[in-house]
């Protein structure tokens, strides 16, 4: 009987022990989710601070509102060049024979010309008004984008969302035996970039979101085993650190912290394990690391966001 007792305990034990486990597990992986939430909002916000984008081309739309008037006037246009056009076709059938391949020349210049307008929907409004939405593709070109342009409103919504998913996450990782320091300066840092962006600070606003970054590797190192991601975000960390000093034009410290930055992913490079998979991205990676370093000499803002965004491109695709 004694034995009986003893077996159902030891089997209790083992079952309590499992389920321990789990939670655990489960709430690792709820917080890793949660820091990547951070590492990708706060990294998304430093692009923003200078319009820059990581894809290439992006979709627009525009809402025009056309009046009754208007369009009795664009549909006579309208007409108007319909019997131009069957004139043209008349007068293009009459001299077939002699100049056919130039008619064809011809329309193939009309059919290119008609591709790129941009495409349109209507919305009629009480028979008096119709709204046509315009819908286009933009190039994303840093060289042809006004970097002082920055969009504060957006800003302070994302900065808002940061402070309010802060809230829930401060108890995740304390329970995750985070460091109360490190939560603690956390905090102020987010309290230092509200005030940043409320007042509208480029300069304060890009060191205080670079600060930012430097917890995501901290957070990961109490998480998370996978030494090479948290090398990973330390390589990023020292890059945005680099990118915010370049747009107060301080060049020493961009030379300084891209040689934190090597020296981060060189951990990464020397990992035989992880990088058995992974050598062409890691090695071209380092390679854009190390052009990224020589764009210095040139001390030219748009050329470095250049090289700054194949790099971070070509980082993303590692995790």
């Amino acid at each position: 009987m004694l034995k009986k007792i003893l077996i159902i305990i030891s089997c209790l034990i083992l079952l309590v022990g499992c389920s321990n486990k789990s939670e655990e597990t489960v709430s690792k992986e709820k917080i890793s989710s949660e820091i990547e939430y951070f590492s990708l909002k706060i990294s998304d916000m430093l692009n923003n601070l200078n319009n820059i984008s990581l894809q290439n081309y992006e979709l627009t739309s525009q809402k025009i509102t056309m009046s009754k008037e208007s369009q009795g006037k664009s549909e006579e246009g309208g007409s108007s060049q319909a019997s131009s056009s069957q004139s043209g076709s008349s007068q293009s059938g009459e001299s077939q024979s002699s100049g056919g391949s130039q008619s064809g020349g011809s329309q193939g210049s009309d059919s290119q010309s008609g591709s790129s307008s941009g495409g349109g929907e209507g919305e009629s409004s009480g028979g008096e008004e119709q709204t046509i939405t315009i819908t286009e593709m933009q190039n994303n070109s840093i060289l042809s984008k006004d970097i002082e342009n920055v969009d504060w409103n957006t800003l302070k919504k994302d900065i808002e969302d940061i402070n309010t998913s802060w809230s829930i996450a401060t108890i995740d990782l304390y329970n995750a035996k985070v460091s109360n320091d490190d939560i603690v300066e956390f905090s102020n840092s987010i309290d230092q970039t509200v005030i940043g962006i409320k007042n509208e600070d480029k300069a304060v606003t890009l060191t205080n979101l670079a600060n930012l970054y430097a917890f995501i590797p901290q957070f990961l190192e109490s998480v998370s085993s996978e030494k090479y991601l948290i090398n990973l975000e330390k390589t990023k960390y020292n890059i945005f650190t680099a990118y915010s000093a370049v747009s107060i034009d301080d060049w020493d410290a961009v030379t300084t912290s891209l040689t934190n930055a090597e020296n981060a992913f060189l951990n990464i490079v020397n990992d035989t394990e992880y990088s058995k998979d992974k050598e062409y991205k890691i090695n071209k990676t380092y390679m854009l690391i190390k052009e990224l370093q020589n764009s210095v000499a040139y001390a030219d803002k748009e050329l470095f966001f250049l090289k700054y965004i194949n790099l971070i491109e070509n980082m993303n695709t590692l995790k």
